[in-house]
């Protein structure tokens, strides 16, 4: 075989081979989805109790179905405006069992369930809770107050 021959030969190979990759490669890109992938929402950032879910703290990844909690989301707006009812760190599935519906007012009245009641402690300035009741908030205010001295025989 002569020196024009063999280049031929591996100009043809050569192409054959860059056509069949070509070829398996749009193959993979243009494939449909796998049936056995589920959207999920998951955390991107550490969401705390009691904050509201904003759209930058979650994404929509692919899981297998059979990984997918019951009460996970399939899209971010479905999350977005509901309250933490538990922390939730980066990459953890977002979960209806952690969040609460907000439906205006605080972010504490949407923490308590509507047949509890929430109380109060003592606080000062520096470790008061100033903010989380707004107007339309119900509240119940007992008060206690001493009579006498307690110091009497």
């Amino acid at each position: 075989m002569g020196l024009a021959q063999l280049s031929a030969l591996s100009l043809t190979l050569g192409l054959g081979a860059a056509w069949m990759a070509n070829n398996w490669l749009s193959a993979r890109l243009n494939a449909s989805p796998d049936d056995n992938l589920q959207n999920v929402v998951v955390a991107t950032l550490e969401i705390p109790f009691g904050q509201m879910v904003e759209a930058q703290q979650v994404t929509v990844v692919r899981m297998p179905k059979d990984t997918v909690p019951d009460d996970s989301f399939e899209a971010a707006d479905q999350v977005v405006g509901k309250i933490a009812t538990f922390s939730m760190l980066r990459g953890d599935i977002v979960r209806g069992a952690r969040l609460a519906e907000h439906l205006g007012g605080s972010t504490l009245a949407s923490l308590i369930a509507a047949d509890k009641r929430a109380i109060t402690v003592r606080v000062d300035d520096v470790v008061g809770v100033g903010g989380f009741l707004l107007p339309g908030n119900r509240v119940d205010v007992l008060a206690t107050k001493r009579v006498g001295n307690n110091n009497e025989s």
